[in-house]
């Protein structure tokens, strides 16, 4: 439940960061706002599935020990939604620290590959 809360804590920050990126970069490029808004976007359906959960386990659910035990919509927005959103945020940085130092090419391809490599064994089986 803490978790969860803190999940919405974060939400509103993330809001009022892209309310302060919209006053503060009007004229940034057209591809890093659609990478802002889509990361919004995703983490406004995650955040959306966590209520979900929160909704059926704590309000539906009470007193149902036994609804603690379904897992809902938590494999769906933990590991996969959260680490598509890590791998989106991390080649990103990837991208600017590219931008900013051309001649240490090879730092950004191995954060790349490292960050592949975890979001493979992210979404790797779960038999």
């Amino acid at each position: 439940l803490i978790g969860c809360l803190v999940n919405f804590t974060l939400y509103g920050v993330l809001f009022v960061q892209i309310y302060i990126y919209r006053l503060n970069f009007p004229s940034d490029n057209v591809y890093v706002k659609l990478l802002v808004y889509f990361i919004f976007i995703f983490e406004t359906a995650q955040t959306c599935m966590n209520g979900a959960d929160i909704y059926r386990w704590f309000s539906a659910g009470f007193g149902d020990v036994s609804e603690f035990a379904k897992p809902g919509l938590s494999p769906i927005y933990t590991p996969m939604m959260g680490s598509i959103t890590a791998l989106i945020v991390q080649l990103f940085f990837c991208y600017r620290i590219w931008v900013v130092k051309k001649s240490y090419w090879y730092l950004p391809c191995i954060i790349g590959m490292v960050k592949l490599t975890l979001l493979s064994a992210t979404h790797g089986d779960r038999t």
